[in-house]
């Protein structure tokens, strides 16, 4: 059975350019309207996020309603743009907007993309077991090792899993140990694909195999979007009442 839940308010920091890029790329692709805050004023504004242009690491956005956002936006006022992604905030400080312009009579504003940006999301703090129809498994890739370490999951929550390993590792698994890849599949479909790291290891007393504990890296919006939803389908089935003839 799965373990209490419990539920939390998480933030996270996205740094670097093309992490950044890859947060208001989710954004363009959901087509959802962003929110733009201006601290001075407290008023909120709607526009739309576009396009990005990754060589002058900028995007472009609409016209703000009402108007006179768009105003106080070229004039430099300290502003916030949020956006909400099925269940996931998304914010970051206004940049600097770069130039304005039409295309077919619709204004646009190009803005300078920030440095940091980030993201909240109500996760779901408990581990769910898995069964053998969902038949999920993790594929390890390390440095270190020749070939990919493959591992049967056991019970996966939004942060990692318990896995056992289906042979003896070699060279043998060691606490803290980072895996670059960390590929997980739902029988032959790949789920997502994230970094992780060795955080606990046990013996299992079946064939001196490996049962560990991973922590998933590197985990962007979409990812716990994901895994959110694998865990609560999995608590889901366990919870289902069996039905007898």
């Amino acid at each position: 059975m799965a373990a209490a839940t419990s539920q939390s308010m998480d933030d996270f920091l996205v740094t670097g350019e093309r992490q950044i890029s890859r947060l208001c790329r989710r954004i363009i692709a959901s087509n959802k309207p962003i929110s733009v805050n201006f601290n001075e004023s407290k008023e909120f504004f709607n526009s739309l996020l576009f396009d990005l242009n990754p060589d002058r690491n900028s995007c472009y956005i609409d016209a703000l309603v009402p108007a006179h956002g768009t105003e106080l936006l070229k004039a430099g006022k300290s502003a916030s743009i949020h956006c909400n992604l099925d269940g996931i905030v998304t914010w970051f400080g206004a940049g600097a907007v770069i130039r304005q312009g039409s295309t077919d009579g619709q204004p646009w504003l190009e803005m300078a993309l920030p440095s940091r940006a980030w993201y909240r999301q109500r996760r779901n703090a408990f581990r769910a077991q898995t069964f053998s129809t969902m038949n999920l498994t993790v594929a390890l890739y390390s440095h270190h090792r020749a070939e990919p370490l493959m591992a049967r999951i056991q019970d996966l929550s939004v942060t990692g899993c318990r896995a056992i390993t289906g042979d003896q590792p070699e060279p043998p698994l060691e606490e803290l140990e980072d895996f670059y890849r960390c590929q997980l599949f739902e029988g032959e479909n790949p789920v997502i694909s994230c970094c992780a790291q060795v955080r606990h290891i046990h013996p299992t007393g079946e064939n001196n195999l490996s049962q560990l504990g991973l922590q998933f890296t590197d985990l962007t919006p979409q990812h716990d979007s994901v895994l959110s939803q694998l865990v609560m389908k999995l608590d889901a089935s366990v919870q289902q009442p069996l039905l007898t003839a």
